[in-house]
């Protein structure tokens, strides 16, 4: 009897101890996967003033913000869509100088990055925000917040 114990112990000790390696082996497959995943991030190209007429009247300044999506991951991402939301006491969304979508990329390679344009009114200059969500068919969802300036208009008119 005390040898059967002897043995179911050592049994247990060396199956104890193969899940640990299998164990082990899984977090470092799965570390690598995660490393391997796209990345969305959006960041600030500019802000561009649209031409405006002589004696505009009282309508706000109209603006193009810039962004780029940029895919910082080491795979592709795949139909990747982003939808973008400004701080509307500083920026509203104006389809004057063309439609404002939401962005949408079949394809984004690692390292690759897009362009993307939101026509607005201008309401006041300085320092706003522009929060953003990400998803792809790769990975859940991005999101974060881009901090930028809305610089004054020139009087060249840029």
């Amino acid at each position: 009897a005390a040898i059967a114990g002897i043995a179911a112990v050592v049994v247990t000790i060396w199956y104890g101890e193969r899940q640990l390696r299998l164990e082990r082996r899984q977090l470092l497959l799965a570390q690598e996967e995660a490393e391997l995943r796209p990345e969305l991030a959006v960041s600030l190209r500019e802000v561009v003033y649209h031409h405006r007429p002589e004696n505009p009247g009282s309508r706000p300044e109209q603006a193009a913000v810039v962004f780029y999506i940029t895919n910082t991951g080491r795979s592709a991402a795949n139909n990747v869509s982003c939808e973008l939301r400004l701080d509307e006491r500083h920026l509203v969304p104006d389809d004057m100088h063309g439609a404002n979508h939401d962005f949408f990329e079949h394809h984004i390679g690692p390292s690759s990055t897009r362009v993307h344009q939101v026509n607005v009114a201008v309401l006041s200059q300085g320092w706003t925000e522009a929060r953003y969500r990400c998803v792809c068919d790769e990975v859940g969802e991005s999101d974060g917040t881009v901090e930028f300036k809305i610089p004054e208009r020139q009087r060249d008119g840029n």
